[in-house]
């Protein structure tokens, strides 16, 4: 979301991006303040040089606490601040899910599960404070699963574990009582031009929005949609071994919770609020976008960032398979990786 609602905004306005790495940009409009936006003394530091700003989005995850020690510094060095919740916070729901549907936080029942700082219920945690802090100088947003070039995610898995071994040849494991259930996919650069459109709304002060595609897909689809485009540029069709069950997942993912309180639940979305804000907007539908960013990221050849190991060898030990050692990179990996396979 953040270098597609850079791309929106610069050509029109001045915009400050922090980085931790030392960047340059060729467009005047676009200034760089390298440092780690996490630190107080540098956020500080940035609000009293170039401050106070017309808007403030925060991309970055905190836990409750930590935002708590900033949120007066956020809200006093903009005339918006926007954070970016998630739709992650809502309760199962039979009906299309609007802003203002029950949270995880205020009707669960499960007292162990509301202890955990779980990223649901730190989200609405990190909403609470916000309505409570007496200003309404704010726009929470929430998206929910989004998309990219870099980021494809099925199920729980981000692509460096099921397309890896996919592009391999080897087979996939999936639950069936996620397949059918209903979720929703958004394009990244979506949500960022609907960010775009509530940044400096004055009707978006104090209100909270979720920027998600009308469109809802079941899992079993996003995993057809994958699997039909690998067959168009790579001539593979990965196999897929069906499980009844996602209980399996508790033995690879340590956030279970992100299975039972999110993608065991039909997510559907209703877009009255945004398009009553932003206007009418058409979002890229899930079967064009993931199939183009999936198309774009095998054409191009592109890098997996840090690969999942133990999940590899847990999918190899299910399906009887096995990972050749020159594809895992080091001593380390292969260790990892004999540990969960036998």
């Amino acid at each position: 979301m953040g270098v597609p609602l850079i791309n929106l905004l610069a050509p029109f306005h001045e915009v400050y991006v922090t980085s931790r790495v030392a960047r340059t940009s060729k467009m005047l409009t676009l200034h760089y303040l390298q440092g780690d936006a996490l630190e107080n003394q540098f956020l500080d530091q940035i609000l009293k040089q170039y401050g106070p700003f017309d808007a403030i989005v925060d991309f970055m995850a905190y836990s409750t606490q930590a935002l708590e020690t900033r949120l007066s510094l956020l809200l006093s060095g903009a005339k918006q601040y926007v954070y970016l919740s998630s739709s992650r916070v809502y309760a199962n729901s039979e009906q299309p899910l609007a802003e203002d549907s029950p949270r995880l936080l205020d009707v669960s029942t499960d007292q162990e599960f509301l202890k955990t700082e779980e990223y649901a219920l730190e989200k609405a945690r990190q909403e609470n404070l916000l309505r409570s802090s007496g200003t309404h100088h704010w726009t929470i947003i929430r998206p929910y699963i989004t998309y990219n070039t870099e980021r494809l995610q099925l199920g729980v898995f981000e692509k460096e574990s099921w397309l890896f071994r996919a592009i391999r040849g080897r087979t996939l494991l999936f639950p069936k009582d996620m397949a059918e259930k209903y979720t929703t996919l958004t394009f990244g650069g979506d949500v960022a031009w609907g960010i775009s459109h509530l940044i400096g709304n004055p009707r978006a002060l104090g209100e909270t929005v979720h920027i998600t595609a009308p469109k809802a897909v079941r899992w079993g689809e996003i995993l057809e949609i994958y699997r039909d485009t690998l067959q168009k540029i790579l001539n593979i069709r990965p196999a897929v071994h069906w499980t009844d069950s996602s209980e399996w997942i508790k033995n690879v993912k340590k956030d279970y919770d992100a299975v039972r309180y999110d993608r065991l639940y039909d997510r559907r979305f209703d877009n009255q609020k945004f398009y009553s804000l932003c206007g009418p907007y058409k979002f890229v539908a899930p079967e064009v976008g993931l199939s183009q960013c999936l198309e774009q990221f095998l054409r191009e050849k592109r890098p997996f960032q840090k690969l999942h190991w133990k999940y590899e060898a847990y999918v190899d030990r299910i399906t009887d398979e096995e990972t050749p050692f020159d594809e895992i990179p080091t001593s380390e990996a292969r260790q990892r990786y004999l540990e969960n396979r036998w």
